[in-house]
């Protein structure tokens, strides 16, 4: 899936959920929820209508201008289409309702070979890519040099100081000799670029890629980036996803190329064999500062449009309470922007709202309540780290509310005034921006402001 992608390198073999890690199942519904979606399951829970199996059904209204690739439960890449809501798998796991910004890959003719330089390569059979077609497989040449396919003429790139996010796809045969595979984008020229490398190790459904290191390059070099920033995922099969976050320059030229370069040995330019063969498909530059979930193009740009999720009128008022509550929400994040919404109650506007988000790169949640455009009560609490699974219960009504996150201690404050307010928004705010960039697993609402030690067992 997508920016996603980098979630599912966090855990062995490529899967959000470690063979070892068993996730232990909450009641459905849950005991006093008006309210319970669960988008890992596909089940979903309304007081007065009972358990549906869509989220239609249940009254989420889903909107997307365009149409947005994702991994299905088969594992293939496939197309989910225009206002068509996105649950999506990893290793035959599902990961709950996906939740993206807006995003747009200047990359063209992410999976045509034949609008690629080959330098010191060529063609040499193909495989399947992810999302079914015939993706290629190239072989080095036997001249000591750089092995490589460049796209160029770029549609539209950003200026090199701008952070993106590009890379592809790669595939290894079985039997092939490849060592190293280093991605690089860049201005054209001298004006700078960034490298990465990474090592090829084992082979056949044993074979690894893992980072080595980044090689900021020409007069214009950017800030080295961590390692945190590359984001490799492993789909099985022998192939991976390739993406890095990072500037190209300190020049403000447009950024108009990238390119893929592998080598039989820990040096660059050393000639190929016979078995110097690597499969690239599927490449692609994002302004944004982590993948997101893949869009293929052609001879132009493609844009994919943010998602909106939302529960109004009769559909919202059915089970909210106004004066008092507590939403329990389970998600993972992302970590592309600035702050990440995981939910939002308001009035259309940002003068009366309860919400969940987390921040980066303060790498905290907070839980925030606002009326008339005065904040009743603000409650932060650090993320263990990025990328990773969280819950969080959120009780509140006038003078108390409380607060607890995957399973942490009880932080309590006191709003004098609960909003009303009569829409939700899963995944973004009310101007469908800080969008989640991630998955919502699960959220529940349970009409009362229940009590701190409920609050804690609810939140493990």
């Amino acid at each position: 899936m997508s920016a996603l992608d980098y979630l599912r390198s966090r855990a062995p073999g490529g899967s959000l959920v470690p063979p070892h890690f068993k996730i232990r199942p909450r009641p459905f519904p849950f005991p006093g929820a008006s309210l319970h979606l669960d988008f890992v399951n596909g089940r979903y829970y309304r007081k007065d209508i009972g358990v549906v199996g869509t989220m239609a059904d249940v009254g989420i209204t889903f909107s997307r201008a365009t149409a947005a690739w994702y991994t299905n439960a088969a594992g293939h890449l496939v197309q989910a289409g225009i206002d068509e809501a996105v649950r999506e798998y990893s290793a035959g796991t599902c990961l709950g309702l996906r939740i993206e910004e807006a995003r747009t890959n200047i990359c063209t003719d992410s999976g045509n070979q034949a609008a690629w330089t080959k330098s010191e390569c060529s063609a040499s059979g193909s495989f399947t890519a992810p999302d079914g077609s015939a993706g290629t497989v190239f072989l080095a040449s036997a001249i000591a040099a750089s092995h490589r396919i460049t796209k160029g003429a770029l549609a539209g790139g950003p200026a090199g100081t701008t952070v993106v996010a590009y890379g592809c796809y790669v595939y290894i045969p079985t039997g092939s000799d490849v060592a190293r595979i280093i991605l690089r984008c860049r201005i054209s020229g001298s004006a700078g670029g960034q490298a990465v490398t990474l090592a090829v190790t084992g082979s056949g459904s044993g074979v690894a890629l893992t980072y080595i290191s980044s090689s900021p390059f020409g007069a214009n070099a950017p800030a080295a980036i961590a390692a945190s920033a590359v984001n490799i995922v492993a789909l099985g099969g022998s192939a991976f996803r390739i993406s890095v976050a990072s500037a190209v320059s300190n020049n403000s030229t447009a950024i108009n190329q990238i390119d893929v370069s592998f080598s039989p040995s820990a040096t660059e330019a050393t000639a190929g064999t016979a078995n110097t063969l690597l499969g690239i498909w599927g490449l692609s530059i994002e302004v944004g500062a982590s993948a997101g979930s893949y869009i293929a193009t052609t001879a132009a740009a493609v844009a994919r449009a943010a998602d909106l999720a939302l529960m109004t009128g009769a559909d919202f008022s059915a089970w909210y309470r106004q004066d008092e509550g507590c939403f329990i929400a389970t998600w993972r994040n992302g970590g592309e922007v600035s702050a990440n919404t995981v939910y939002q109650a308001d009035d259309g506007t940002s003068n009366n709202l309860l919400r969940l988000r987390y921040n980066i790169p303060s790498t905290s949640t907070d839980c925030i309540i606002v009326s008339a455009g005065v904040v009743q009560a603000s409650n932060t609490q650090p993320l263990q780290s990025l990328y990773n699974r969280y819950k969080n219960a959120h009780a509140f009504k006038v003078g108390s509310a409380g607060r607890a996150s995957s399973a942490g201690s009880i932080s309590n404050e006191a709003p004098p005034v609960i909003p009303v307010v009569n829409r939700l928004r899963l995944g973004s705010n009310q101007s469908n921006a800080e969008h989640l960039n991630g998955y919502i697993e699960e959220l529940i609402f349970v009409p009362k402001r229940i009590i701190n030690p409920a609050l804690a067992a609810a939140s493990k």
